[in-house]
């Protein structure tokens, strides 16, 4: 069991350098060497077992090979975890001749040994064997007394259930958990709790709530010391901002959590490290870069014989290469995961697996092969309960259903898809989104990070090497989809009749609305989609510029194909696809762009005044780029001398017009802006747009600069 005063304990002890030659026996058993051990784990190995040969009570003896157990790699972990059962286990059988206290001593770490030996049945993904462990241990810490004991194997017990798609369950488990921590003083197990919340959250896509028990675990990690599971907290973190987009932050705790697992010569945590950046490098399509990571993570990996985190990588590097266009390589890779994963039964990453290939035998216009794959994960996704993939298997089917001419199943897919979509974006459903691999070793400092299934299906769905001829296919395959669908509807009476009642013309048109509608949504969001490569394409080019000006107009592009992308997002969310409403729009645009801007100085202070106005898309659009040029003008030239920076937006409708009001608090001059105007393609942008919508513009100063449109073309929604 974990002891506190074990880290002064071992300091003390390394100290002492290194030992002289061993003698037989010294690893108590054959399995053990020098030769086989890391260099880190040598120097805890070598330092407790010097105090272990010194030791005289089993007390004493037990307490060093549980450090050993808690504080090395997973085989050296394992090993002396199951030296630890056998002899407690030998004790146990005469312990007439000790005390009560060293009894429920001695059953205590009995207990132990149970719960660190499910820990590692669980890695290799028997959940059940690994609860069966989780149970008698509980009851044998109940028997000791230990109520530390207890409450952390709860913990594990909730970490198993959460993976077995039991959140709600799991998630009560840890918030019990939570006082009684505090009522024991274990800052250690409370941070394991804080961070095992943070993980369910993000199943359950509540990012906000996980990013902040994610930041309570650092905290707690800084404030005691506790550096090995520093690396999993921040690889949380990282993994958190990069669902949030929030890509920069997200890179710097990721060379964090690499720096440290090298430090602490960690190899689990080091393969994990590069994952990590591969995928950051992934999506911000530096894929060269992803690659170089991902081949130094498989290396450790197959030294390890990590096999689950190798299908894994192979997976990312089968992306990276189909994204660079090297198709026979990416191929390979995928079917190499799908091979590893189908050897471990793993359920969850043979879905994975075989839509990913599907995917590619679809772009490879083998529709045999993308069927049959695809056929499989959906399948193996509804036997596991996860919409996500359900989702992204329907869409697959739909458009090889569609290639093969099979209208029917070509809709019936189709509407799945929707479903699942709507399903996903419904909260009360989402906690069964991510059958997330959590993995935490019993009071283990070098915990195991869960796999990032999510991430890595959402870049394998971008795609981008369709960036170079797929755009207009997916549009070609749109329309063919609406006219066979369309066909489906009107040849396929005797299919439906079953369905019908007296009521059905009315029936039909409602369905064909229905139809509709999904339709009109999937092209948002392939619309949202395509613009997402777009900007993929200017960040690969703005990367091999060196000019500055030159950068700094690719930025700018980026931040106008964003305004617009934000639209369809927001349309695609809410499935409302004929108005938007202003504010939330505005303020998203705004602070994008106050994040990418607003680095240099002082972030300004955002306040908005705006009537409650929703817009058609044909006059939210021309508004969003307007907003986003004159945002960018002060955030680039108004604060250099402004100490408390602020940014004013108001839109109101008032004697048939719609005023849009913009203001800085910065230094700018009405007539530097007119002198910029000849040369600015940003300033004619906007007064072009602002006479699209048959609009005048205003430039005033006003303790900085106040630009107001007014527009007289536009088109309220209620």
């Amino acid at each position: 069991m974990y002891r506190k005063h074990f880290t002064t304990l071992l300091l003390t002890v390394i100290s002492l350098g290194a030992f002289a030659e061993k003698e037989q026996g010294f690893y108590l058993m054959d399995s053990i060497s020098e030769q086989s051990l890391s260099v880190r784990d040598l120097g805890i190995v070598d330092s407790i077992l010097t105090l272990y040969h010194k030791a005289e009570s089993d007390s004493s003896k037990l307490e060093l090979l549980d450090f050993i157990s808690s504080y090395c790699s997973d085989d050296v972990a394992l090993a002396y975890t199951n030296f630890i059962h056998h002899y407690v286990k030998d004790i146990l059988k005469d312990s007439a001749q000790y005390s009560e206290s060293l009894v429920k001593f001695f059953i205590g770490s009995y207990a132990n040994s149970m719960v660190n030996q499910g820990y590692f049945v669980r890695q290799k993904g028997d959940v059940d064997s690994a609860l069966v462990l989780y149970e008698k241990g509980y009851k044998m810490f109940e028997k000791a007394g230990d109520k530390l004991g207890m409450v952390n194997t709860v913990n594990n017990i909730a970490v198993a259930y959460v993976t077995q798609n039991k959140v709600e369950k799991g998630m009560e488990m840890y918030f019990k958990n939570l006082p009684l921590y505090k009522e024991l003083g274990d800052d250690k197990g409370l941070m394991v709790t804080y961070i095992n919340i943070a993980e369910t959250c993000q199943i359950q896509g509540k990012i906000e709530e996980a990013l902040d028990y994610a930041k309570k675990s650092l905290i707690i990690c800084d404030t005691a010391g506790y550096e090995h599971e520093k690396i999993i907290v921040l690889n949380t973190l990282g993994r958190l901002y990069m669902i949030q987009e929030e890509e920069n932050e997200a890179f710097k705790v990721y060379q964090q959590s690499l720096a440290l697992a090298q430090k602490l010569d960690n190899k689990r945590a080091i393969a994990q490290g590069f994952d990590h950046l591969g995928n950051y490098y992934q999506l911000t399509g530096r894929f060269q870069e992803s690659i170089e990571c991902d081949l130094k993570s498989v290396s450790i990996r197959k030294e390890m014989n990590d096999q689950q985190g190798l299908a894994y990588t192979l997976n990312n590097l089968a992306v990276s290469h189909l994204s660079l266009g090297e198709t026979d390589k990416a191929l390979y890779y995928h079917q190499q995961s799908l091979t590893l994963r189908r050897t471990l039964n793993d359920s969850l990453g043979i879905a994975f697996s075989t839509h990913n290939l599907g995917s590619l035998h679809f772009d490879l216009k083998d529709w045999q092969k993308a069927q049959a794959y695809g056929e499989e994960s959906l399948e193996i996704s509804q036997e596991l309960g996860y919409p996500q993939n359900i989702k992204n298997a329907a869409e697959l089917l739909s458009d090889v259903y569609k290639q093969k001419g099979n209208w029917k199943e070509a809709l019936e897919m189709h509407e799945l898809y929707g479903v699942m979509r709507d399903s996903i974006n419904n909260a009360s459903t989402q906690k069964a989104a991510i059958r997330t691999q959590l993995a935490y070793k019993y009071e283990k400092d070098k915990l195991a990070d869960s796999v990032q299934f999510a991430l890595g299906q959402e870049i394998s769905a971008l795609r981008i090497a369709e960036q170079e001829g797929q755009l207009q296919q997916e549009k070609t395959q749109r329309y063919a989809l609406s006219i066979g669908l369309l066909l489906a509807i009107v040849l396929g009476g005797v299919s439906y009749n079953s369905y019908r009642t007296k009521r059905r013309d009315s029936l039909k048109i409602e369905e064909k609305s229905k139809e509709n509608e999904l339709l009109l949504g999937e092209i948002h969001h392939r619309v949202k989609n395509n613009l997402q490569i777009v900007s993929s394409l200017l960040s690969l080019q703005m990367k091999s510029l060196e000019d500055e000006s030159a950068k700094d107009a690719i930025k700018v592009g980026k931040e106008r194909i964003k305004s617009i992308g934000v639209i369809h997002t927001m349309l695609y969310q809410h499935d409302n696809f004929s108005s938007l409403e202003m504010l939330d729009y505005t303020k998203n645009i705004c602070n994008s762009l106050i994040d990418s801007f607003g680095t240099e100085h002082k972030k300004p202070m955002l306040r908005t005044d705006f009537d409650p106005v929703k817009l058609d898309v044909d006059t939210a659009i021309p508004i969003g780029l307007i907003i986003s040029e004159l945002v960018i003008n002060s955030l680039k030239y108004a604060y250099e001398t402004t100490a408390q920076p602020e940014l004013s937006v108001s839109m109101q409708e008032k004697e048939n017009q719609f005023f849009l009001e913009i203001s800085d608090n910065g230094s700018g001059k009405a007539a530097d802006i007119e002198k910029r105007e000849a040369k600015s393609f940003g300033m004619r942008l906007v007064r072009s747009l602002t006479k699209q919508l048959n609009g005048t513009l205003q430039i005033t100063e006003k303790n900085g600069l106040m630009f107001t449109m007014a527009f007289s073309k536009y088109n309220i929604k209620a």
